[in-house]
């Protein structure tokens, strides 16, 4: 037998047909455009070599081979595939083709659970600042359960229909002490409501998220209604009688707080009888205060003086 040329796929895996894109690959082109004469022989470690892919996926291309006129010869089983095989010999192969798939699929499960498990071991360590209903141990996050079941309440609230102003009242109300200790904000239920991590996702600083990173304390479903809820709330906030869309917009959401208590200023507007719109910047503490008599005493302000007025400032 001479050896016409050898095809090397060392490290290249055939779970995923990445093999057909490289030595592999070369080998069947070679075989279609007649530069391999046939009868010849391809001789490889084992037929998974040849493919990992679904038995539905790598038997196409044994047929194709055996088709060409080209011998599959298996090292480690010592056994020889070529046109005009039993039925018996084709069986052999999609036995041997399947494991090799189950294997493949199975190894690939087991390193993913490694490698989540590692990140989330790590998790504590890893990452400078953890959610409020959590706390670092030694080797893990501790999960504090009063902390989860405001957490839980928030959302169970807003499947209520209740917007995030109206919770934050009553959280505050019923005397939630909230993240830092001193009650919610609108902004900050809006927010948490909002981010993947009550449902253990982590977003990394490059966007990459990853799933089962925390400990889970929303339900998946909980969370998606809650995320459909909200997108109703900001349409129908937006929808005036005519059927026109139109947030008011706010240019200074997250960069203006409170010169009193340097809580976030927030956003609001009214109508009057005749339908007319005015729009306010006040305090968030001055309005959702955990404790009204310890609220912030600073007054709203009329959006449309302060913005013109703030706009002017910063062009001198």
């Amino acid at each position: 037998m001479e050896l016409v040329s050898d095809y090397k796929d060392l490290g290249v895996s055939g779970f995923k047909g990445n093999n057909q894109k490289h030595e592999l690959g070369k080998f069947l082109a070679d075989v279609e455009v007649g530069r391999i004469s046939t009868p010849s022989a391809l001789i490889v470690e084992s037929l998974d070599r040849i493919s990992r892919l679904p038995v539905d996926d790598a038997m196409p291309l044994f047929m194709m081979l055996r088709s060409a006129g080209v011998e599959i010869h298996t090292l480690s089983d010592r056994q020889v595939y070529k046109k005009g095989d039993d039925w018996t010999k084709l069986i052999v192969a999609m036995a041997v083709m399947a494991r090799a798939h189950e294997e493949s699929a199975i190894k690939g499960e087991r390193i993913k659970k490694a490698s989540l498990k590692r990140q989330k071991d790590k998790a504590a360590h890893k990452t400078p600042h953890v959610p409020f209903w959590f706390e670092k141990g030694e080797d893990d996050l501790i999960i504090l359960e009063d902390r989860v079941a405001e957490l839980r309440k928030i959302f169970d609230l807003y499947l209520s229909g209740i917007g995030s102003r109206r919770i934050a009242q009553q959280m505050n109300k019923e005397g939630c002490k909230g993240p830092t200790g001193k009650g919610w904000s609108q902004s900050y239920v809006n927010i948490l409501a909002s981010q993947k991590t009550p449902i253990g996702t982590h977003i990394t600083e490059d966007g990459r998220e990853i799933e089962g990173y925390y400990p889970q304390v929303i339900d998946t479903d909980t969370w998606l209604k809650v995320q459909a809820a909200k997108k109703r709330n900001r349409v129908n906030r937006g929808t005036h009688k005519n059927g026109r869309l139109g947030l008011v917009p706010n240019l200074f959401t997250g960069i203006a707080f409170c010169g009193e208590c340097g809580s976030p200023m927030r956003f609001d507007h009214v109508y009057n009888k005749k339908r007319v719109m005015y729009r306010y910047l006040g305090c968030a503490d001055a309005v959702t205060g955990l404790e009204k008599e310890k609220r912030c005493k600073n007054k709203a302000h009329k959006y449309d003086f302060l913005e013109p007025f703030i706009l002017k400032g910063l062009r001198h």
